[in-house]
């Protein structure tokens, strides 16, 4: 059998990096474990004993593991444990004032008839396969050319906040009846 390969400050075993033996560790059955002290790609530092590091048993802090946790819960990854990105905001808040009669915007889309086309309605990964990211944080949704037109391909677009001023709808001019 050939001698094991010596273990030395800087190597690294996945996300790891040896920076120096430490103590040993002594298990249940009063056999001790070589340990050395690790720093992850992500920046923590961690005992680990050299089994697991040879063995691949451990290959982060457990950062690694957070990670594909966290991506498994993500279908499309524009969601994450506390918000949402700006071009998945846009998909729930556009369908919310059309389909919702709940939502306090409802009256001035889907109450008045404005529609989001069904691939955009049932699909996120199709909305953003047609509209793409926002080229900013600064742009925002809006229906152009038809600002009375429903949310669809062709009638959608990313716009700055003046540029939608620019595509208001005319508010309606109320009739007084003079006595």
């Amino acid at each position: 059998m050939p001698a094991a390969k010596p273990i030395t400050p800087l190597m690294r075993f996945g996300r790891l990096t040896i920076l120096r033996e430490i103590e040993p560790h002594r298990v249940r059955s009063g056999a001790t474990r070589r340990r050395f002290e690790c720093r992850c790609d992500c920046g923590t530092i961690k005992p680990i004993q050299l089994a697991a590091l040879v063995n691949g048993l451990t290959v982060s802090c457990g950062c690694f593991a957070r990670e594909k946790l966290g991506a498994l819960r993500r279908s499309h990854g524009h969601t994450t444990g506390r918000g949402r990105t700006k071009v998945f905001q846009a998909w729930i808040s556009m369908r919310g004032r059309c389909n919702n009669p709940n939502n306090k915007r409802y009256a001035d889309y889907g109450g008045r008839g404005i529609r989001v086309c069904d691939q955009w309605n049932q699909s996120f990964e199709k909305f953003l396969a047609d509209m793409g990211e926002p080229p900013s944080p600064r742009h925002s949704l809006d229906r152009y050319p038809n600002n009375d037109g429903n949310y669809e391909p062709g009638n959608c677009r990313w716009a700055t906040t003046k540029e939608q001023l620019e595509n208001k709808r005319k508010p309606r001019r109320r009739v007084t009846q003079s006595k």
